[in-house]
């Protein structure tokens, strides 16, 4: 889902569009200790991204943040503070409750390997109907009955099998 880019800084107070119907913004959290001199350095020198104006719909409440992208490791390791725990419990989880950046990138990794996975079946399972229907309808072009054409590929694909 593609973040919305807003002109302005939204305010707790301030209008905003969702779509087809116009609502206030009920609170501006912020998440990150912005005026920090270090990560204002980082800011100032592109390292980390700045979108001042994401909102979250919360039930029909809409609240704004400031949303920060690390774009070097420095910025990584900044953002990553207090957060970069590797102590884990008995089931592999974060000993803290707290999500550490090892299991969130742990997470986002497997939810590429799951990505290429389910690609890779579509890829098998889809590849074959795929082709059946394009014999079909090449008969089908050539004049045949759908259920000529649908016996004749079905026949040749089980003779090959």
């Amino acid at each position: 889902m593609a973040t919305q880019v807003i002109s302005g800084r939204l305010e707790a107070g301030s209008d905003y569009q969702d779509g087809d119907k116009k609502v206030k913004i009920s609170a501006r959290i912020e998440v990150y200790p912005l005026a920090n001199p270090e990560w204002q350095e980082l800011i100032r020198d592109h390292q980390i991204l700045v979108n001042e104006n994401v909102v979250v719909k919360i039930g029909d409440v809409y609240c704004v943040y400031t949303q920060l992208k690390a774009v070097t490791l420095e910025a990584m390791t900044l953002m990553s503070e207090n957060r970069v725990s590797l102590a884990l419990d008995e089931n592999g989880e974060p000993a803290t409750k707290q999500p550490s950046v090892a299991s969130k990138w742990n997470y986002g990794n497997d939810l590429d390997a799951k990505r290429e996975v389910r690609q890779e079946w579509e890829k098998s399972a889809a590849g074959p109907a795929k082709k059946i229907d394009k014999g079909i309808a090449a008969l089908v072009d050539a004049g045949y009955t759908e259920e000529e054409a649908r016996e004749i590929v079905m026949a040749r694909k089980y003779a090959t099998a």
